[in-house]
């Protein structure tokens, strides 16, 4: 799925020019829930593809790092994306001995519609929500920015 971006500029003597282009849809799409997440954006991070987590309870083991994406405040992140079912409910956790950990949710509509820090064992995230058709994006980060990397587990289960 592309889609096609055409610009005409109308120089001094009223000659039109322009351009034409087409971009991949999944990555405007990705650009556009980013900035509704509130990133920045960089060379490092455009077109960035989140990492997809499965609804089974396997728990992914990653690090938050000084080269990952940041957000206006400083603070780095790491988007995460899955599919949700109608009538669903699913429970996403985030662990750490490193960090704060914290949870921003963020529907297919674009809209965020949960963030959690505390709600896990500790300083731990866990937000429990109802699922629309569609897919989701979670962004994780530590809750400090000042100290915002180090490893984290992180899972979805129904």
């Amino acid at each position: 799925e592309m889609i096609g971006i055409n610009t005409v500029i109308f120089a001094p003597n009223n000659t039109p020019s322009g351009i034409g282009f087409a971009i991949d849809a999944s990555v405007a799409r990705e650009f556009l829930r980013s900035v509704v997440a509130g990133a920045k954006t960089s060379d490092r991070n455009i077109g960035a593809s989140p990492k997809r987590l499965r609804l089974d309870g396997q728990v992914i083991q990653e690090t938050l790092t000084p080269n990952d994406p940041t957000l206006p405040d400083g603070s780095h992140y790491k988007l995460f994306d899955f599919v949700g079912q109608a009538g669903k409910t699913v429970v996403i956790e985030m662990s750490s001995r490193e960090l704060d950990s914290y949870l921003v949710l963020i529907d297919p509509k674009g809209e965020q519609v949960a963030e959690d820090d505390d709600s896990g064992i500790g300083l731990n995230a866990r937000i429990i929500t109802d699922l629309i058709p569609g897919q989701y994006f979670v962004q994780i980060r530590h809750f400090h920015k000042a100290h915002g990397t180090g490893s984290y587990r992180i899972r979805v289960r129904k």
